[in-house]
């Protein structure tokens, strides 16, 4: 095949087509062009017509003419079969290296997503009589451990609280959380710990909070006359922006 109508078959498929058509195109291209070597061995092969002539699906190359759609047929049927045998391949070979709690099988990439139906209290209460009090279910790519009886419960937040205590933060509450630092959404640790006897210390008692007043009665006044002094240096008919005295001042 030559260099510039594989580019030409690439630029159509990657400007026109969507992901799932992408992943079809290209296997398109492999199975043509493995099939055009073996007809006419070699591998300079030329196109007598351009494979995005013959459309069949908007946006991506059809099947020639020539070929029947069989190997596309065994393509489609066969790629997920081979994902669910390798899935319950790897949960046969390596059960004792997991040491997961019991739970149902779940489908490919879905997971038990489809065994929660409408009410998952009796779903949950099924799986509880047939899998035990503690049940592992995956939702998509969400790995879950289900706690179904008030004595694994009590298990659970006495004795692995500390396994469990951390949270998953995302980006966006990184960035507007400065970095994990408040107490709300930092991760369990040392900084949490010192961050909670400090609340616990100098923040929730009666005299702390009465000895720290003078101090926060002059921050109130000190943002007062921030203000007062912004508005008078401005022109008339500007506002004064009070987020930027309010916010790093907030006490």
């Amino acid at each position: 095949m030559p260099i510039s109508t594989a580019l030409d078959m690439f630029t159509m498929i990657f400007t026109q087509a969507s992901l799932l058509e992408h992943v079809t195109s290209l296997a398109f291209i492999y199975i043509y062009t493995e099939l055009a070597i073996r007809k006419n061995g070699s591998s300079e092969f030329q196109f007598q017509q351009p494979i995005w002539e013959v459309n069949c699906f908007p946006g991506i190359m059809a099947w020639p003419s020539d070929y029947p759609p069989i190997f596309l047929l065994l393509f489609s049927v066969c790629f997920p079969l081979l994902l669910l045998f390798n899935r319950c391949l790897r949960r046969q070979i390596t059960p004792s290296k997991r040491r997961l709690p019991p739970g149902p099988p779940g489908w490919p990439v879905f997971g038990n997503m489809f065994q929660v139906e409408d009410m998952p209290h009796r779903t949950l209460t099924d799986l509880r009589n047939k899998y035990g009090p503690v049940v592992w279910l995956q939702i998509g790519s969400i790995n879950t451990m289900a706690i179904l009886s008030a004595k694994a419960a009590t298990v659970f937040f006495k004795n692995h609280d500390h396994t469990f205590a951390d949270r998953t933060i995302t980006e966006t509450m990184r960035v507007h959380n400065y970095d994990k630092s408040s107490l709300a959404l930092a991760p369990y640790g040392s900084y949490w710990r010192l961050m909670r006897r400090l609340v616990t210390v100098d923040m929730l008692v009666a005299k702390r909070i009465n000895e720290t007043a003078p101090v926060r009665r002059k921050c109130v006044n000190d943002m007062v006359s921030w203000l007062g002094k912004e508005a008078r240096e401005l022109k008339e008919g500007h506002g004064v922006h009070v987020a930027r005295f309010v916010f790093p001042h907030d006490v």
